[in-house]
């Protein structure tokens, strides 16, 4: 005759349901919908547009030239660059600029601006689709008389606005010069790849953005076991889970 043991006795008993804590399982559940809400919204938040500002230096002088400028180099000039004389009973020199078709230069009621380094450029600003005078100098008679915004900047550099299209839509950019006496120099220009975002004059470089979440954040070990706290952060926390999973196993 077969004789139960205790064991099985016990194993064949019904068991209790196990009842948690209710102030750990209220916890739980907010842990659960905050991680879930956090990973609905990681996934309809599209990832931000990558900006950056294209920088590209330059050292020409003009006396006597134009000058085409291409920012954002699609083969198209978005600004030209024009130094000459102009003789009569005097001589004149003359350093303007010429927007393209559809473009703009930062303007004042004497001619394009003549910007210090650090200023926006940008929506708010002035702009003028015009040409613009930008130095003029003359003799008159045992001196010099300068007309325009860069006729006397010595020997700082000077920033010019400038409002272009890219596929009709509208970019900031500037341009570095050293003006007043021909020959003027140029020194560099950038853009801002954003469509309608300003740029600072003289900033030649700019963050790249590439999202919400830090992609080193995500490969992080962290120093301590999982918690119900990583739980809540959603998405993210899976590749930091299995990080640490694959570091125990080796």
């Amino acid at each position: 005759m077969h004789r139960h043991t205790a064991l099985e006795e016990f194993s064949s008993q019904p068991r209790a349901a196990a009842r948690i804590n209710s102030k750990l399982d209220k916890g739980l559940l907010m842990y659960v919908a905050a991680a879930g809400a956090t990973g609905v919204s990681l996934l309809a938040s599209p990832p931000t547009a990558e900006a950056k500002i294209v920088y590209t230096p330059a050292n020409t002088r003009l006396y006597e030239n134009s000058f085409p400028i291409d920012l954002n180099n699609d083969g198209v000039a978005d600004i030209t660059l024009s130094a000459h004389f102009q003789v009569y009973s005097f001589y004149r020199t003359i350093l303007s600029v010429i927007p393209g078709a559809g473009n703009a230069v930062g303007g004042v009621t004497a001619g394009a601006a003549d910007l210090p380094w650090g200023e926006r450029i940008g929506p708010k600003e002035t702009f003028d689709p015009a040409g613009q005078l930008m130095a003029s100098r003359a003799r008159c008679g045992s001196s010099y008389c300068v007309a325009g915004p860069w006729a006397d900047p010595g020997n700082r550099p000077g920033y010019l606005g400038v409002k272009f299209l890219i596929h009709g839509e509208t970019h900031y950019g500037w341009v570095r010069l050293t003006a007043g006496r021909l020959p003027a120099t140029l020194t560099g220009y950038a853009y801002e790849t954003i469509p309608d975002k300003p740029i600072i004059a003289g900033k030649v470089s700019g963050p790249v953005s590439v999202g919400a979440i830090n992609p080193s954040e995500l490969l992080s070990p962290s120093t301590g076991p999982s918690t119900l706290g990583l739980l809540a952060r959603g998405a993210e926390a899976l590749a930091i889970w299995r990080r640490e999973e694959e570091m125990a196993t080796q």
